[in-house]
């Protein structure tokens, strides 16, 4: 019966130190990275889970990300979500709209935290009457924070 009992404990112990391993593992993974990192860098984190912080234009064709540190079209990535299900889907689209401004039915902006997978440099997104697609694409797979910003804030160049 010790002999049992040992066992069990021990491969329970095991067990506990693997899954935790694992969970460890995962965080690991995770690059915490700025934006302008991320587009400087872009071979660095391609295919890599990485938490960011960036704006986010959503506009009448399209939308992407971006940061005024970094600011210009070939420093965009394509918003792309990347949802498991209708429901996920759902609720990203939910957390991005809730702190737009919502003065425009154009265009609009918020500032998210975001995890997904960098993808660059390469050619993403849909070419619009101004853009040629995107060099970058963030697939988002969780939105953890969002936050309006500002009006006085400047928006993206619409020049460079």
């Amino acid at each position: 019966m010790k002999t049992y009992f040992f066992l069990l404990l021990f491969c329970t112990t095991a067990f506990q130190n693997r899954h935790h391993k694992y969970l460890f593992q995962n965080q690991e993974d995770i690059y915490v990275v700025t934006y302008c990192d991320l587009i400087k860098e872009p071979k660095k984190y391609d295919g890599k889970l990485v938490r960011v912080k960036a704006s986010v234009y959503v506009g009448y064709h399209g939308g992407f990300f971006y940061d005024l540190a970094c600011d210009g079209k070939d420093k965009r990535a394509d918003l792309y979500m990347s949802c498991g299900n209708a429901e996920s889907c759902k609720s990203m689209r939910e957390a991005l709209s809730k702190d737009m401004n919502k003065k425009s039915l154009r265009e609009d902006r918020v500032e998210l935290v975001i995890k997904g997978i960098f993808r660059g440099p390469g050619n993403y997104g849909s070419v619009s009457y101004d853009q040629q697609g995107f060099y970058f694409r963030l697939e988002m797979k969780d939105i953890e924070k969002s936050a309006p910003i500002p009006n006085d804030v400047p928006w993206p160049s619409t020049s460079k």
